[in-house]
């Protein structure tokens, strides 16, 4: 027969689990308070060890969060991997500042696409995998400030998220449309001379704004993905400091690669 304390063991197994599951991350960015009042809560060894802890409170959203938290996790996931890529890819870019160094690095890079096509077709897969889940959460979401289901203090980002998504699908799409479609060898002067399309000051102002927003936008999906996969809780400035870092060093390389082309 279970005594009274198994049971009352059970139930406080079963309250914390269920907790767990209600306050997973969605990704709006609404959560941090709630996940801080459940950190609160659960603190010490007993969930409810102490009557006078104060109830969890609920995550809210206004339910705009029901049936997109697997579609943010996959295109979190995404993100990340996307992210690593941008990295590599403005790392490289950015040695446009020595154009010998760009040359020889562009050209061992076309060997091994040579060598190795599925290289450059699992990155095209990749991008389209990303940008058709993206495009999902956007047309759900919508474009305007007050359609944000968010109501913490992430639904400035949340806006600035979705418009920054638009941002880059434009100029994903001039960005392939430059470098894919046009034939040609990957030096420094043919890539300087795409860049700006001989000098022209509207594509540089636009490669610009872009560079910003990718470094906004992947950022600023670290932090939401750490929410959207559980990982932030208890640990917000750790993901707060990797995110921004992030952010500068894309920033950064950004400039140096608009610099070292449209300079």
């Amino acid at each position: 027969m279970q005594t009274f304390s198994e049971s009352s063991e059970t139930e406080q197994v079963s309250h914390c689990a269920h907790n767990s599951v209600e306050h997973a991350g969605c990704g709006c960015g609404g959560n941090d308070r709630a996940a801080a009042t459940e950190e609160r809560h659960h603190s010490g060894c007993g969930c409810h060890a102490s009557p006078a802890s104060p109830a969890p409170e609920k995550h809210s959203c206004g339910g705009g969060c029901r049936g997109v938290c697997t579609p943010r996790r996959i295109h979190a996931a995404l993100g990340l991997l996307l992210t690593c890529f941008i990295f590599f890819h403005l790392g490289v870019v950015a040695l446009g500042l020595a154009p010998a160094r760009y040359d020889a690095a562009a050209s061992a890079l076309q060997r091994i696409g040579d060598r190795i096509p599925i290289l450059e077709t699992a990155l095209l897969v990749l991008v389209a995998a990303q940008g058709a889940v993206g495009i999902r959460l956007l047309i759900r979401s919508g474009l305007s400030y007050r359609s944000s289901r968010c109501k913490d203090d992430g639904q400035l980002r949340y806006f600035f998220q979705r418009w920054t998504a638009v941002l880059l699908l434009a100029f994903l799409a001039l960005h392939l449309a430059m470098f894919k479609l046009w034939p040609g060898e990957p030096s420094f002067a043919t890539v300087s001379h795409r860049f700006t399309l001989g000098g022209n000051p509207f594509l540089t102002a636009f490669y610009a704004l872009a560079l910003a927003g990718i470094a906004f936008h992947a950022s600023n999906g670290l932090w939401t993905g750490s929410s959207v996969w559980g990982k932030r809780e208890g640990r917000p400035r750790l993901w707060l400091g990797i995110a921004g870092a992030s952010g500068a060093v894309m920033a950064f390389l950004g400039f140096i690669a608009l610099r070292a082309f449209a300079g």
